[in-house]
């Protein structure tokens, strides 16, 4: 009998809904501008959208909608049936030319580099995500009290506590592969804890 009982309960699960897939692209914009929903699911499924639920409809087991946020949305897809539910969401930030993005890497990812007295990161801002938004100008966060190197496709700007925001890659697609570098204090050392955590810069970007 729990052999019996265990078994079914086995099924039943198996039979529940499941979501495969829900993306939003790119899911970085300006006001306005159009991204685009895709999910995968067992199943029929209801897909909404907050603040506002301007989005409120049901969809195929799998497909796609395009849709024009005006202020940062959270897109969520549902799934139900006689033996459960499954639920997904994922945000689409929109961003207007005065609100600065941060962005980063931490050391510990692979492509951080320590040598000598310099701390090295790679921000790859990927393009299905970052659209074809353009850079204004890049700038120190608030937080961030140091010197720092930037590199893109071949400019370089130095930001600093005394110049914390530069204009040099003004123009240039935000996605993009962005080399951040500082240099190290007398009391940091690579491989010690005493390296920041990370290292990042706050991009301005407008609609193209």
């Amino acid at each position: 009998m729990r052999l019996l009982t265990l078994l079914i309960v086995v099924l039943v699960t198996g039979c529940g809904p499941k979501i495969h897939a829900l993306r939003a692209e790119p899911n970085v914009v300006c006001s306005g501008s159009a991204v685009t929903i895709t999910w995968s699911a067992s199943t029929q499924a209801t897909l909404t959208s907050r603040p506002g639920e301007r989005l409120v409809m049901p969809v195929a087991k799998s497909g796609s909608v395009r849709d024009s946020p005006s202020a940062t949305t959270t897109y969520r897809l549902d799934v139900r049936n006689a033996f459960g539910r499954d639920a997904r969401q994922v945000d689409v930030d929109v961003r207007t030319p005065s609100e600065p993005k941060v962005v980063g890497a931490s050391v510990a990812d692979p492509a951080t580099r320590c040598e000598g007295d310099t701390l090295s990161v790679e921000v790859e801002l990927p393009a299905a995500l970052w659209g074809g938004l353009r850079v204004q100008d890049v700038r120190l966060p608030d937080d961030l009290h140091r010197t720092v190197r930037v590199e893109r496709d071949g400019r370089v700007a130095t930001l600093g506590p005394d110049e914390p925001r530069a204009t040099t890659f003004a123009g240039l697609p935000a996605a993009g592969t962005w080399l951040l570098r500082t240099p190290l204090s007398s009391t940091e050392h690579c491989g010690s804890a005493t390296v920041p955590r990370s290292l990042s810069i706050s991009l301005a970007v407008a609609c193209p």
